[in-house]
């Protein structure tokens, strides 16, 4: 009996213990123990082992017991089977004494195959953190976006002149041997080049980039440029505009006539190439005055003329003050000396802009009006030396007493608008274009009066006027010309801006040779199928 209940409670107790123990008793190492003769026939019988020879009469002897030894006797053995199976009993996650043991004699291959058990029952949050924490000695992780605006000027560096292609990690590399970097911004130009912005987390490091060699500025075998951003801010401050140069001036020739003001940052030119300006930045504010002083210098046989930036937003020009000087020579340039010479002796001279335009040669604005009138009674109409003085009051209108006729008919000539304007006052100039024509007045009052034609019927069609404003066909030329373009086919010739809109014939497919078969029924459409109309059945065909 008392073997009976010792297999009973044993197999009882790995029930309980769950899975868990059965792997853990699983995983025991084999060992070799003397056991006794109770312990050998419990575990035959746990394991269903029978035996023919009769072996198991002892137990049945010991069950027939029933004098007082015979229990005590068995009483003690339950206990000290018991006390041996709480030793041997192995708790969940443990392992058994006789386990340990044996472990401890064991060889290094068992070592090992416990060792492996050990990452089965590691928590998961510790491989998390090993994927988080960077290696040591790797390419850091950079932020891309805008520069934050607090970021100091001196840790930003502006990186130009990027190879086509290239990798987000390759350019880090590249710029993080200078220090630590804050942000990359990725900048495309307007010609579809690749720029970058840089800001490092001190000034040193920026330092230490525009210090560097080509060999390291060298990505995907092209050599990057970097520079420090440009403030465009103070670039009035540090512009002039040089005026007068003529249309063949390069930027070497400009660098050469200014090099011993300053080092130059950029040179630029305007879109009017017949008579252009350019525009010289400085690197340095303190250049600028230096280089005022070359104004009314002489530059390729040439006057030229040197203003600050800020020279155009200044309201120095009124209509009581200043003088327009009619340019009768053609002249392309000339000395603003001279110029001063003669107009100083009337007065009080407090600007004077030479332009030399085709119609203007320049304008001298006194400091009050009685010297203006003074000037102009005594200077218009004479000449002295090579210039022919031919003045006028200062006008705010680009117009310049000129209007711009419209929508006229096909058969209008310039002898019919001179018949019509000539009404209103003094007329200057007719120029007659296709659909169009330009008038100028003599005088302002007939400038004013010819706007009371608008709409005039002329050959039955109404005319449109409106001054002739050079500033509107400026802004009009550059809208178009930074509009994109595109042409199906062969390229038309451009129609008249003002022509009556083409007529189209209908289209007629019975004059087509191709398509004779076809009639001029009207096609009959099929009805749709709405909700609820049912079709009508097809009729048979009747058989021939």
């Amino acid at each position: 009996m008392a073997q009976k209940k010792l297999a009973n409670k044993k197999s009882a107790g790995n029930n309980k213990r769950g899975p868990k123990a059965k792997q853990v008793e699983e995983e025991k190492p084999e060992m070799e123990v003397d056991a006794s003769d109770d312990d050998s026939d419990a575990d035959e019988e746990q394991n269903g082992v029978n035996f023919e020879d009769g072996s198991h009469s002892e137990a049945e002897g010991a069950s027939g017991l029933v004098d007082s030894e015979g229990e005590e006797a068995e009483d003690d053995d339950d206990e000290e089977e018991d006390e041996d199976e709480d030793e041997d009993a192995v708790e969940p996650g443990e392992i058994s004494k006789s386990a340990k043991s044996a472990g401890e004699s064991d060889d290094d291959d068992d070592e090992e195959a416990d060792s492996d058990e050990e990452p089965d029952e590691a928590p998961i949050g510790k491989k998390s953190k090993q994927a988080e924490t960077p290696q040591k000695g790797g390419i850091p992780k950079v932020i891309v976006g805008r520069i934050p605006p607090e970021t100091p000027k001196d840790q930003i560096l502006f990186v130009s002149n990027l190879p086509q292609v290239y990798k987000h990690i390759e350019m880090v590399a590249l710029f993080a041997k200078f220090g630590p970097i804050a942000v990359i911004n990725r900048i495309k130009s307007k010609a579809g080049g690749n720029n970058l912005v840089i800001a490092f987390e001190s000034a040193e490091a920026v330092d230490a980039a525009l210090a560097a060699k080509e060999k390291a500025l060298t990505i995907n075998g092209q050599v990057v440029n970097v520079s420090r951003p440009i403030n465009k801010g103070d670039f009035p401050e540090r512009t002039v505009v040089v005026g007068l140069i003529g249309p063949n001036a390069t930027k070497e020739q400009i660098t050469e006539h200014f090099k011993g003001c300053g080092d130059i940052e950029a040179i630029n030119f305007s879109n009017n190439r017949i008579l252009p300006t350019a525009y010289v930045r400085f690197v340095s504010v303190s250049s600028v005055p230096k280089a005022l002083k070359l104004h009314d210098s002489e530059f390729q046989s040439r006057f030229i003329t040197v203003r600050e930036d800020s020279y155009k937003n200044k309201e120095l020009k009124s209509p009581e003050c200043t003088l327009t000087i009619a340019n009768t020579g053609n002249h392309e340039h000339f000395k603003s000396e001279t110029i001063e010479k003669i107009f100083k002796k009337h007065g009080e001279i407090i600007d004077l802009d030479v332009v030399c335009t085709k119609t203007i040669l320049g304008f001298v604005t006194y400091k009050t009006a009685e010297q203006s009138e003074k000037a102009l009674k005594q200077l218009n109409g004479k000449t002295v030396g090579d210039l022919e003085i031919k003045l006028e009051k200062y006008r705010y209108s680009s117009c310049g007493r000129t209007i711009r006729v419209t929508n006229l008919a096909p058969g209008v000539e310039e002898e019919d608008l001179n018949e019509l304007f000539k009404k209103v006052g003094e007329i200057e100039s007719i120029l007659k274009m296709p659909y169009r024509a330009v008038i100028k007045f003599a005088t302002d009052d007939g400038f004013c009066k010819s706007f009371l034609f608008n709409e005039r019927m002329i050959k039955g069609q109404p005319i449109f006027l409106e001054p002739n404003s050079a500033l509107k066909h400026k802004l009009t030329q550059k809208k178009q010309a930074n509009k994109p373009q595109q042409f199906f086919g062969k390229r038309a010739a451009p129609a008249a801006s003002n022509a009556p809109p083409a007529k189209f014939k209908k289209f007629n497919n019975s004059n087509n040779k191709n398509n004779s078969n076809q009639t001029n029924k009207p096609f009959k459409k099929r009805p749709e199928q709405g909700n609820g109309f049912t079709p009508k059945p097809f009729k048979k065909a009747n058989k021939v």
